[in-house]
């Protein structure tokens, strides 16, 4: 059970005068994360005594935490990387075609995974399968799951998807998807940017064959880190790149040039050259450790009760908000009537209100730095 959690703006430091609804874009530092970097800056000042331990220490805490957070089997299943399209790319080259099969993705999805498959479809001679809504009204998250049950077939190589919607918010069930997905043999790769850390994941219970997660949004690290648990069909594949560190003599740094050919157990193998930075690791352990301590479920609870408001306004201009198939913390709305977007979006930012456009939406995303008044905010501009 979740403990209910207050607003924690003030560990943060958001201007007084600004709204800023748009942690799905880029979650703003915390002030304990600031601290973490700079104090791996004062330790990269003056390496003189650093040892081999240094270069893995960090990294380890690192993936100690995001197993935790998604409830991995062991750290180990976890590779420390430096983008989403890098994890995407790691995962999707490694998985086997079948015969006369297909791959899947769902409409709209983000370009990490949908470039990566391409190019996979292209290379195993797969038909791509877009999944979409099924209706005129795209916000229909129910459909949409149920459309993504009916497009997995025993001719499904890989279905590449978001846990939650990138553009709009829609909330996908895992557990069903995956439960299908074991039925007919299908690898199921999963990009978790949207979603981890802001409500809950458990990779073991849903079991998910990869899970991709950037770590400057909801995760609330800085930009260039990013996370990746693959499980075990991935434990012998072959990585995008071979780096020294990820080979089991790779902390004994005098015997580097035997030129070890037995990669670390595991996902260690997917791992990034130089994923030993001292600045930004800490950094992300520690935003992490915050999310942790806060708990998704909790974080989820407080952004749901924020939106209230929110969802009552857009109920009587006609979009019906659906709590099982939307998520808690983004939410897709259209702009007023006569009224594109992108023009609505200035408008918001004329009054400091900080959203994102994505495809016919303005994407609003709440977290624990949000309070009544940025909700308020937004609907004065709505009305």
């Amino acid at each position: 059970m979740s403990i209910a959690v207050k607003s924690q703006k003030h560990l943060f430091q958001i201007p007084e005068n600004e709204h800023y609804l748009n942690c799905a874009s880029m979650a703003p530092l915390l002030k304990s994360v600031e601290e973490a970097g700079l104090k791996g800056i004062n330790k990269r000042r003056y390496p003189g005594h650093f040892v081999a331990s240094n270069y893995f220490d960090e990294v380890n805490l690192l993936k100690k935490h995001f197993a935790s957070l998604i409830h991995a089997a062991h750290p180990e299943e976890i590779a420390i990387i430096p983008s989403a399209s890098y994890g995407m790319a790691n995962a999707i080259q490694n998985v086997c075609p079948k015969k006369g099969g297909h791959a899947l993705i769902l409409q709209g999805e983000f370009p990490s995974g949908r470039l990566a498959l391409e190019r996979w479809c292209e290379d195993h001679a797969q038909e791509l399968k877009e999944i979409g809504p099924g209706s005129a009204d795209s916000l229909d998250g129910k459909a949409l799951n149920q459309r993504v049950l009916e497009a997995i077939k025993p001719e499904s190589s890989i279905l590449v998807m978001s846990c939650v919607h990138w553009m709009n918010g829609i909330r996908f069930d895992m557990k069903a998807i995956s439960a299908r997905c074991q039925e007919t043999k299908t690898l199921l790769i999963v990009d978790g940017t949207q979603g981890v850390g802001v409500s809950p994941m458990d990779v073991q219970e849903y079991k998910i064959d990869a899970l991709i997660c950037a770590g400057y949004k909801w995760l609330m690290g800085p930009y260039s880190v990013a996370m990746a648990y693959y499980g075990p069909h991935f434990h012998h594949g072959r990585p995008i790149e071979e780096s020294w560190r990820n080979r089991t003599n790779a902390q004994a740094f005098s015997d580097l040039t035997d030129y070890g050919r037995i990669y670390i157990p595991m996902a260690g193998r997917y791992e990034v050259g130089e994923a030993s930075n001292f600045i930004s690791i800490p950094m992300q352990s520690e935003g992490i450790r915050q999310v942790m301590e806060w708990s998704p479920a909790a974080i989820s609870s407080y952004c749901r009760n924020l939106m209230q408001p929110l969802y009552a306004v857009l109920k009587k201009n006609g979009q019906e908000v659906d709590p099982t198939h939307q998520s808690a913390h983004i939410q897709g709305i259209y702009p007023p009537e006569g009224m594109s977007p992108a023009k609505f979006s200035e408008k918001l930012a004329e009054k400091n209100i900080r959203t994102s456009v994505r495809g016919a939406y303005i994407r609003v995303s709440t977290h624990l730095f949000n309070e009544e008044q940025d909700i308020q905010a937004l609907i004065d501009c709505m009305s």
